[in-house]
């Protein structure tokens, strides 16, 4: 009766290798059993499973793979080009300038192009230093280097930012600002570069009235772009690198470069659809002295 199952019996000779010993006795125990009880079909269906799970992990990673190559060839596309792209557009606006100096000497007609042209050379401006801020921000652990310092006045590195899109937009920028004399520890570069993005893109993709709110407390600093228009899509998708909207002749960069610096700035991006209204939040970071006497960021 015991051929049937995984034990057997023998006289007690050497108590070691008996399971159980009762009396003159010996109970042995053999795993041979488990393999008579797993079939063909059973390992056929295990090695199947196992052949299938490889294909699928193998066609993800060459999915990624592929992916991050796509993305490389992009970056050095764009790196070439935004590096080419540098000497010309400084000849143009030399000659953009000199000619600007004799418009008075030019007929309507050719004031028009001229101003047209202008307008051209100025966007292919803005293009290139999109494209080196994205490349900027791809370097280093952090996406995005970012060097603080305290600001006593605001006011007058906002109004830097709006006049210049006025001028270049020919348009009027509804402004208000509460509590700018405040001071406020910030990157002014970066910051600049993120007002400048936000209203631009209002300017290019948003519909009537552009409105700029910005309010300074101790700790944050609230700015808000908003237009009269509607965004169908996410915030997830318009800060994709290369996202364009329909209407786009851009490189698809600005959203996503600002919301780098946001994140590592340790702040808050929010769209509001319709109407259209970003809303960014950056924390006040300020240096203090810790008792090693290193600076810390607090």
């Amino acid at each position: 009766f015991l051929e049937k199952t995984p034990y057997s019996i023998s006289p007690k000779l050497d108590k070691h290798s008996c399971l159980i010993i009762d009396g003159p006795i010996c109970w042995h125990y053999s795993a041979k059993h488990l393999f008579n009880m797993v079939s063909t079909n059973t390992i056929v269906s295990f090695l199947g499973v196992l052949f299938i799970f490889i294909m699928i992990m193998w066609i993800l990673f060459s999915k990624i793979k592929e992916d991050k190559l796509e993305d490389m060839k992009r970056k050095m596309a764009l790196q070439v080009l935004s590096h080419e792209f540098r000497t010309p557009v400084a000849s143009l606006l030399l000659m953009v300038d000199k000619i600007g100096k004799r418009m008075d000497a030019l007929d309507e007609q050719t004031q028009e192009d001229f101003l047209r042209m202008s307008s051209e050379v100025y966007r292919l401006q803005r293009l290139t230093e999109k494209s080196k801020h994205y490349l900027q921000s791809q370097r280093g652990k952090k996406l995005v280097s970012l060097n603080f310092e305290q600001v006593d006045y605001l006011e007058d590195i906002v109004e830097d930012v709006l006049t210049a899109l006025e001028n270049t937009y020919n348009v009027h920028l509804k402004r208000h600002f509460t509590h700018l004399d405040k001071q406020f520890s910030l990157d002014v570069y970066w910051f600049q570069i993120v007002l400048k993005n936000l209203v631009e893109n209002a300017l290019v993709h948003g519909k009537g009235q552009v409105y700029v709110n910005i309010s300074v407390s101790f700790d944050n600093l609230h700015l808000a772009v908003s237009d009269e228009g509607e965004v169908k899509r996410s915030l997830k998708d318009l800060t994709t690198e290369f996202s364009k909207g329909n209407k786009s002749s851009g490189s698809g960069l600005g959203l996503s470069i600002i919301h780098k610096v946001i994140k590592d700035w340790g702040g808050k991006l929010e769209l509001q659809k319709k109407p259209t209204r970003f809303t960014v939040k950056l924390p006040n970071i300020y240096k203090s002295e810790d008792s090693n006497g290193k600076d810390s960021l607090n």
